[in-house]
C-alpha cells in the first residue's frame, strides 16, 4: 500500500490538500526541475535541437512504462483541446449517428465535440444524472451505457 508522500510536496504540516481535480501541489522534485530548466532558458544559446527532443522522448518512456504500453503510443502535446481537436479531426460519421457526453463535462471536451457535430450534423447526447438519487453514480453509469448504441459515433467522457 502507498505510504503517506507528504513528505514529497512543500506543504504545511497542518495543510491537506483535497483538490487535485482542480491544481495539483508540485513536487519539491519538479519544482526543482522547472527552476532548472528556466535557468537553461536563460541562455537559450545553449539550446541544441536534442533539447527539444531528448526530455520529451525520456517522459514518454518512462509514462508508457507507468501505464504498460508501448511508448509509440505516448503522444505528448500542448494542451487538452489541442489534443481532442486532433483526435475528433480523425473520426468520421455516418447519417444519423450522434455523439455522446456527460453534463458539467469539462469545457475543452464540450467545446471539441460540439465542433465535431455541428462539422458532421450530428446529434449531440449530453446524459445527466438524477438529482434526487442519493448515490448517483450507478444509476448514471446506467443511463450512459444504455444511450451507447449503433448510432453512436463519439463517447467523450472525462477521466476524473
Amino acid at each position: 500500500m502507498l505510504q503517506n508522500q507528504k513528505h514529497v510536496f512543500n506543504l504545511d504540516d497542518n495543510c491537506h490538500y483535497l483538490n487535485c481535480a482542480y491544481k495539483a501541489p508540485y513536487l519539491k522534485q519538479a519544482e526543482i526541475e522547472v527552476n532548472n530548466a528556466l535557468k537553461q532558458l536563460r541562455t537559450p544559446i545553449g539550446l541544441t535541437p536534442s533539447c527539444f527532443f531528448e526530455d520529451a522522448e525520456t517522459v514518454k518512456a518512462l509514462f508508457a512504462k507507468l501505464i504498460h504500453v508501448p511508448q509509440i503510443q505516448v503522444a505528448l502535446i500542448g494542451s487538452t483541446s489541442y489534443g481532442l481537436a486532433n483526435v475528433f479531426n480523425n473520426i468520421g460519421c455516418k447519417n444519423g449517428q450522434h455523439a455522446l457526453v456527460v453534463s458539467n463535462e469539462f469545457p475543452s471536451d464540450i467545446y471539441a465535440v460540439k465542433k465535431w457535430c455541428d462539422y458532421h450534423n450530428a446529434e449531440l447526447k449530453t446524459i445527466k444524472p438524477d438529482a434526487n438519487l442519493t448515490t448517483i453514480g450507478s444509476h448514471w453509469n446506467d443511463k450512459i451505457l444504455s444511450n451507447i448504441t449503433s448510432k453512436t459515433a463519439v463517447v467523450n467522457l472525462s477521466s476524473v
